[in-house]
């Protein structure tokens, strides 16, 4: 194909060329070696921005419409399974229409069954015959490739926050799902899992000294509200690379998967639409009793890769497009692997439609999101924006990591709180009045002398300065448990 040099920046070679079928694989070739060429910023054009709002699967008890994004794709198979370990599918081709969405739908009623897809291509990355789940599917069971059909109308009611505690006096309690409730002591009888937080008066029986009487601690929700505090912080929940049958595996959270489908590890049965139901029902406990929820959400990068068995989702389906190159290579500004590209109109979709979700349909009241520094100011600003997500929303962020130190100034303003560990890459030093972040300076390495904040010399002169601050009224303050014991505190204005 003929072609002409846009321009060469580093290693990155961007090419303008005529009449491009984004469905063929394209190579350049020296005569030598041949590299492959990636569709990326075309997928950006006008042609390939899908407007509406039903990707995944969208049930009724009459039909079930499934729709995914995939321009580059050639064929696709949706396959539909009774039971989770089923070998027997029902299949069903789809067709590709505008905007590069293919649909299908099925007339019956779905619910209760397993599905997936088998995209074919001409790239390598498509998986073929490997069943792959979509990225909007709600309830990804483990890393079986297959999704549940739900019916989002079947899962209760949600109850109103009983609060009249405006958000400018949200007093945060930040929480992992499973570490507090897994001690056998905790009170409860659903230890590591969403239920522990349905149950009010639980408690932990100290043993009574000789001639004393035993005296009982409150535990779980029931400490939560004993604290004064307003506002539930939940460590992400939302699918993330682990094992989910093993119970004994510890999660931390922050290596995403899928993002409208919570984790199913934290749930009673994670082969079914349980963890649907129960984070439904936790969010409604804390709202019976007068607590926010933010859950906490990572949207900077994702645990796929790019070879073989680790494509599943994204990749599955468009590859390379959900994330962002620099100079010719995977960026990877989150130290993680790679980064989403929420540049990218349908990136920015994708970020915005799933915000929205956990807003609509498990009633979370904010997010808090992590490493923001990596998402786009625009996305941010079309986020903060969005109808579903404005009004009583609470939102905040932690701190950059690699990227433009300013990017957060510029994004939020007065409209999101900002909060954050100091995860630096390089040791900078802090600016006491700077607007939306601060910066702490230690000797040495960042993260190092974390417990040692209190014999830092630079904690003093900062403190002075952030009470003379005209931000003080405007600042998030909280206090950390750290290792051994340490406690300290973070500052964060906006």
């Amino acid at each position: 194909l003929p072609y002409t040099v846009k321009y060469i920046c580093g290693t990155r070679l961007i090419l303008k060329i005529a009449d491009l079928n984004v469905k063929k694989a394209y190579f350049l070739s020296n005569g030598q070696q041949e590299l492959q060429l990636i569709p990326h910023g075309v997928l950006d054009s006008i042609k390939y921005r899908y407007p509406g709002n039903d990707l995944g699967a969208v049930y009724t008890p009459r039909a079930t419409t499934f729709k995914v994004f995939a321009p580059t794709a050639e064929r696709i198979t949706l396959n539909v399974y009774s039971a989770v370990d089923s070998t027997k599918a029902t299949s069903y081709s789809m067709t590709e229409g505008d905007y590069g969405v293919w649909s299908v739908t099925v007339k019956e009623n779905l619910k209760g069954k397993y599905y997936a897809f088998n995209v074919f291509g001409a790239y390598p990355e498509f998986q073929g015959k490997k069943d792959v789940v979509d990225p909007y599917a709600k309830c990804v069971i483990g890393k079986t490739g297959r999704a549940m059909i739900i019916n989002e109308k079947s899962y209760g009611k949600k109850e109103p926050l009983e609060t009249k505690t405006p958000i400018s006096s949200s007093v945060v309690y930040e929480i992992h799902m499973r570490d507090i409730s897994i001690n056998n002591d905790s009170g409860t009888t659903h230890n590591g899992k969403y239920l522990a937080l349905t149950q009010d008066k639980t408690a932990y029986q100290e043993k009574a000294a000789k001639g004393k009487k035993a005296t009982k601690i409150s535990t779980l929700l029931s400490h939560i509200k004993e604290l004064g505090v307003n506002t539930v912080q939940v460590m992400p929940i939302q699918d993330f690379d682990n094992d989910e049958s093993n119970e004994n595996e510890y999660g931390w959270g922050y290596m995403p998967r899928y993002f409208n489908s919570p984790d199913g590890i934290y749930s009673s049965n994670w082969k079914d639409d349980s963890k649907v139901r129960e984070v439904r029902k936790m969010v409604a406990t804390f709202h019976k009793n007068g607590l926010r929820a933010i859950l906490d959400v990572v949207y900077n990068h994702t645990a796929e890769g790019f070879y073989g068995e680790g494509i599943y989702s994204f990749n599955a389906f468009v590859p390379y497009f959900y994330y962002r190159f620099g100079n010719g290579y995977i960026s990877n500004g989150s130290g993680c692997g790679n980064e989403l590209r929420s540049e990218a109109p349908m990136v920015r979709k994708f970020i915005i439609d799933t915000l929205c979700f956990w807003t609509d349909f498990y009633d979370f009241d904010g997010f808090r999101f992590d490493l923001m520094g990596l998402i786009d100011l625009e996305t941010m600003r079309r986020e903060n924006a969005s109808a579903k997500l404005m009004g009583n929303t609470l939102k905040y962020a932690s701190r950059i990591a690699w990227p433009d130190q300013d990017m957060i100034n510029l994004t939020f303003r007065n409209r999101i709180l900002q909060l954050g560990p100091e995860w630096d890459g390089i040791n900078v030093k802090y600016s006491p009045f700077r607007k939306g972040i601060i910066i702490w300076h230690f000797p040495g390495y960042t993260l190092k002398p974390w417990c040692n904040i209190w014999k830092n010399t630079t904690w003093p002169i900062y403190l002075k300065y952030l009470l003379k601050s005209p931000y003080w009224e405007n600042s998030l303050h909280f206090v950390c448990g750290h290792i051994k014991g340490f406690f300290f505190f973070k500052f964060s204005l906006w």
